[in-house]
Formats: C-alpha cells, sequence, structure tokens
C-alpha cells in the first residue's frame, strides 16, 4: 500500500518494526492522512498481538514449571513450552501410551500396525 507513495521497506518483522512510527510522525511523506492513519491502526494492532503473543508465551512457561509431564515434555530435543504445555493438554495421560512409537501413530506421525490383520498390515491414523 506504501508503494504507491514511494514509501519503500525491507520486509521481515525486524526490519518493519520500526517503519511505522516513523511514516506516521513523518508529515513530509507524501502518503496522505488516512493512509497514515490507517498504518497507526496497524501498528497499534501490531503491538497488540505481540502482547498477547507474550502474555501465551508466559502462560505456557508458567504450566510447564508447575507440570512435571510437561517439565519432562520441555526436556525432549525440538521441544519447547508451547509444544510441550500442548502435548500434556491434548494427551493426557501418557501412560496410555506403551511406547515413542505409538505417540508417533497417535499423533499420525508414522504409521500403526493394524493387530488385526493376518499379516501386519501398515495404516495412518
Amino acid at each position: 500500500m506504501l508503494t504507491e507513495f514511494g514509501l519503500v521497506f525491507a520486509q521481515g518483522p525486524e526490519a518493519l518494526r520500526p517503519v511505522p512510527a516513523s511514516v506516521i510522525d513523518d508529515a513530509s511523506s507524501e502518503a496522505p492522512r488516512a493512509a497514515r492513519l490507517a498504518l497507526q491502526r496497524a501498528h497499534l494492532h501490531w503491538i497488540d498481538i505481540d502482547l498477547q503473543i507474550a502474555w501465551c508465551d508466559e502462560r505456557s512457561a508458567a504450566h510447564v514449571r508447575a507440570d512435571a509431564r510437561a517439565t519432562k515434555a520441555d526436556m525432549l530435543l525440538g521441544i519447547g513450552p508451547t509444544t510441550a504445555s500442548a502435548l500434556v493438554a491434548n494427551v493426557g495421560e501418557f501412560g496410555q501410551l506403551a511406547n515413542a512409537h505409538q505417540f508417533g501413530a497417535w499423533l499420525g506421525l508414522c504409521p500403526a500396525r493394524n493387530p488385526r490383520a493376518a499379516r501386519p498390515a501398515w495404516r495412518y491414523h
């Protein structure tokens, strides 16, 4: 939208983060007042989303600290507080799964054996 007014910026959150404030405050820019107001609202929305994400991250971290199962899941390679918290919330009791293969099948990441077949047949959950 701002390209129409000669305002071109690098892409990506870190490159764009300081841009809205500078464009909004720059009265000499070619952007009309309505465009600057729209950008101001978008910038405020971006700040609000960042605050909501930070709140969610804090809640996930608190859950991991308070729940032993989430703490154990958080120790796994590639699993962070958010994923650990989500796993505990969705799986519930990990004891119902005999091994990692069953857990992967429950997630839909690997095939599970069909015990009713005469010979092992693979199917996906």
